[in-house]
């Protein structure tokens, strides 16, 4: 949810590569944003499958629009706002608190390249950000 400069951010399921997607649909069902119609499921767009099933099951779902430079770009979208993350929201505060970025290897310089691994959570804020704004 967004309000001005405020992103809040709540972790429902936290898993890649979802194989029961009908038990995650149902899971879905159950949050009141979903029920009332007040929200979306942006998925990868990689997993094109995903969406259409989550689409079938009644869920607004639909893909990420991902522009080029996508990763870096959305990443500072998102430091554009002030997070609040919810209290349940384990996965996701242990991604934050261990995110990366690269570093020169002769120069120990941080460089503008994320390290792509355990950010599950962080590409899922990312995604709606992108597509909605």
């Amino acid at each position: 949810i967004i309000d001005g400069n405020n992103l809040f951010v709540r972790e429902i399921v936290y898993e890649s590569e979802v194989e029961d997607l009908e038990g995650l649909a149902n899971i879905l069902k159950q949050e009141k944003e979903i029920q009332e119609g007040d929200t979306y499921v942006v998925c990868d767009n990689s997993e094109q499958r995903s969406t259409r099933q989550l689409v079938a099951y009644d869920i607004p779902a639909f893909n990420v629009k991902k522009p080029p430079r996508s990763v870096v770009d959305g990443i500072r979208k998102v430091q554009s706002f002030k997070m609040h993350v919810h209290v349940d929201s384990h996965n996701i505060k242990n991604e934050l608190n261990n995110y990366k970025w690269k570093k020169d290897a002769a120069s120990d310089t941080v460089l503008d390249v994320p390290i792509k691994e355990n950010d599950h959570a962080m590409d899922a804020i990312r995604y709606p950000i992108w597509t909605f704004l």
